[in-house]
């Protein structure tokens, strides 16, 4: 099938299948243009042709990539990406498009994202995220990934997923990442190396109405994450041509920073207390991560994680 963003598409020749890809101009708002090949069945995974646009390089606001270790495209990863945030905005920018530079940054490795089940069932919309990287969250998607033994894949998950995006607002760090375990289950028992992912600046792109636990709007939220399985926060951000109220997001920057991957050994049949182990190596690994980078980007000093 044939994915595509809004492209310019020039022949070079009536005779020839060589052909250039160019941004379209849409205002100078496209932040990245991919263009997907057919893969046939018995072709090697396809990558996207990827475009930045000049117009937003440089700029203070566009969604940077921070690079702490290498990661061997030989192995597979398994990436716990925090915050959730309202949008999600700092894990889809990375991992589902090139606009941050993910393929330089990574050589040789593929990133994935997994998403509600939920939207897989919109017709049209379901092919348009799946483009994009994106697969379902679900056990069976995880472990094809993951057993792949060409290795060279990264899975991210938002681990906190959507309870957390109730908490997203500017200045809030606290993670639903205490009781969160099942990604450090799959990561034992394919063998992938976990990667303690932070987006700095992921919960302020958007102000959310306050909705203190034990309030009625929270227990109205709670009620229906557990009906329909999404949540809805009350948000609210800049607007097209003034600041006070909209719903785009403010102009402030998302720094998204990739930790050292943590090794784990392959063990089919986990047992609790190798799960709980690995579990709390990760949130100190995350913590530590958070600690040595929050005051690059105007974390206060006596601002720390909170694991609910």
């Amino acid at each position: 099938m044939y994915g595509v963003w809004p492209l310019k598409l020039n022949r070079l020749g009536s005779n020839t299948s060589s052909a250039t890809y160019q941004p379209c101009d849409l205002g100078g708002s496209i932040v990245d243009c991919r263009f997907w090949t057919p893969h046939l069945p018995g072709d090697p995974p396809a990558l996207p042709h990827t475009f930045t646009a000049p117009a937003l390089q440089g700029s203070s606001c566009v969604p940077k990539l921070v690079k702490t270790a290498e990661l061997d495209p030989s192995r597979n990863y398994l990436a716990g990406f925090h915050p959730h945030g309202i949008l999600a905005t700092g894990a889809f920018t990375n991992l589902c498009t090139e606009s941050t530079g993910f393929s330089s940054l990574f050589p040789g490795i593929r990133p994935h994202l997994m998403m509600l089940n939920l939207w897989f069932r919109v017709p049209f919309f379901r092919d348009y995220i799946m483009s994009g990287g994106l697969v379902a969250s679900d056990k069976e998607s995880a472990a094809h990934i993951l057993s792949r033994k060409t290795g060279g894949n990264l899975l991210g998950i938002i681990t906190g997923g959507a309870q957390e995006a109730l908490n997203a607002r500017p200045g809030s760090y606290k993670l639903v990442l205490r009781n969160r375990k099942g990604f450090v289950r799959l990561a034992l028992r394919h063998g992938a190396a976990l990667v303690p992912v932070f987006s700095f600046g992921e919960n302020d792109a958007f102000d959310q109405v306050e909705n203190l636990p034990g309030s009625w709007l929270r227990w109205c939220q709670d009620r229906l994450q557990r009906i329909m399985g999404i949540s809805l926060p009350l948000f609210h951000g800049r607007g097209v041509f003034q600041h006070s109220f909209g719903f785009l997001p403010y102009r402030r920057p998302i720094t998204t920073v990739v930790g050292t991957p943590i090794e784990v050994q392959k063990t089919p049949n986990p047992s609790q207390e190798e799960v709980d182990g690995l579990h709390q190596r990760y949130l100190k690994e995350l913590s530590r991560l958070f600690e040595a980078h929050k005051l690059k980007y105007n974390v206060p000093s006596d601002q720390h994680l909170e694991f609910c």
